[in-house]
This record gives C-alpha cells, sequence and structure tokens, in this order.
C-alpha cells in the first residue's frame, strides 16, 4: 500500500513537473500545484512525511525550470520553496492533532457504549426488583386478606370440635379442619415474615 502511494506521488510530481516545463520553467503558473501536492501528502501522512514531500517538490520544482538559473530570481526561487515548508508543516501537525482527537472520541465513545450497556443492565435489574417488590406486597395483601377468614375458619371449627363426642367422623373431620386451618396460618405468617424483611 505504501509503495503504491510513493508511485502516486512519483507520478504527481512528475506530471507537474511536466505541465510547469512546458508552460515557462521558473516562470509557469502552474508551480502552484507543487503546493496542492505538498498540501495533500501533508494533511493526509502527517509532517514528517509532509516534509520530505516538500523537499522533493523543491527538487522537482528546480528540475522543471530546466535549471534555467539566468532568468531566475532567486528572491522568487527563495520565498516559492519556503512556502512549500510553511504549507506543509502546519497541515501535517494539524492533520496529527485531528487523527489524535478523532482516536480519543472513537475512545470515548467506546466508553460511552459500554456505560450505557451497563445501564441498561442495571435498568433491567431494578425492572426485575420491583416487579419482584410488587409481587411480594400483592402476595402480603393477599396472605392478609385470607388471614382473617381463615382465622373464623379455625374458631369456628375449634369451638364445633368442643362440641363434639370424641370418637365420632364429625369429631375427626373437625380435627382435620382445625389441623389444616393451623398449617394453612403458619404458611401465612411466613409469607409475612419474609415479606417485612424485604
Amino acid at each position: 500500500k505504501r509503495t503504491v502511494y510513493l508511485f502516486s506521488l512519483f507520478l504527481d510530481l512528475s506530471f507537474i513537473s511536466l505541465l510547469v516545463m512546458a508552460t515557462g520553467g521558473f516562470d509557469s503558473s502552474f508551480f502552484n500545484g507543487f503546493y496542492l501536492i505538498t498540501a495533500l501528502y501533508s494533511f493526509y501522512y502527517g509532517p514528517v512525511f509532509g516534509v520530505a514531500v516538500a523537499a522533493i517538490a523543491a527538487v522537482f520544482y528546480t528540475i522543471s525550470g530546466s535549471f534555467d538559473f539566468d532568468k531566475l530570481y532567486w528572491t522568487d526561487f527563495s520565498v516559492r520553496i519556503s512556502f512549500l515548508f510553511l504549507i506543509a508543516l502546519p497541515l501535517g501537525l494539524l492533520s496529527r492533532k485531528l487523527k489524535e482527537d478523532k482516536n480519543k472520541i472513537e475512545n470515548l465513545n467506546k466508553d460511552l457504549k459500554g456505560y450505557i450497556e451497563e445501564l441498561k443492565y442495571v435498568q433491567g435489574k431494578l425492572i426485575e426488583a420491583e416487579k419482584l417488590s410488587a409481587l411480594g406486597r400483592l402476595m402480603a395483601d393477599v396472605a392478609h386478606e385470607i388471614r382473617n377468614p381463615l382465622t373464623s375458619i379455625g374458631g369456628f371449627a375449634r369451638r364445633l370440635n368442643e362440641k363434639l363426642v370424641s370418637g365420632t367422623k364429625e369429631r375427626e373431620y373437625a380435627e382435620i379442619v382445625i389441623s389444616e386451618v393451623n398449617r394453612l396460618e403458619r404458611i401465612l405468617k411466613d409469607v409475612l415474615r419474609s415479606e417485612e424483611h424485604t
């Protein structure tokens, strides 16, 4: 991949050099193509590569003038070459800063995604806990509603048991009712006790 980019850079610089050479050498206005190439590669690859491209562009510009230094204005030439480096360095630094900021944003997005997943998990647990709490309250309400009639049934069964003759089927039935009422009352007490602890 890097070889392809370097070959592409060489082709771009060669094309601009030939264009400058064909349109007046050092006096050609197509020299601006060197600025564009330097800016593009500096922004894309950073300051070090950008400065290297500026140096290579300066060499290609010198070659494109056909070494006709008699027509050359040294001040103008120096300013043009200097601007290549003045374009390369700030754009390269800006590119590096943008890449660093992009990486920071991507890392923050990953962290944010993790936090969102964690919040969804905690929210699910809270919803589940709320459902269980509502179910517990419902059970307590039902237990309270059952307790009152059960107490009445138990009380009537005990009175009836005291009046019945022992050994009869009716007394046996009353004792079964009392036993089952006692068992249900114990279950209700356990339910109410567990609800108080939660």
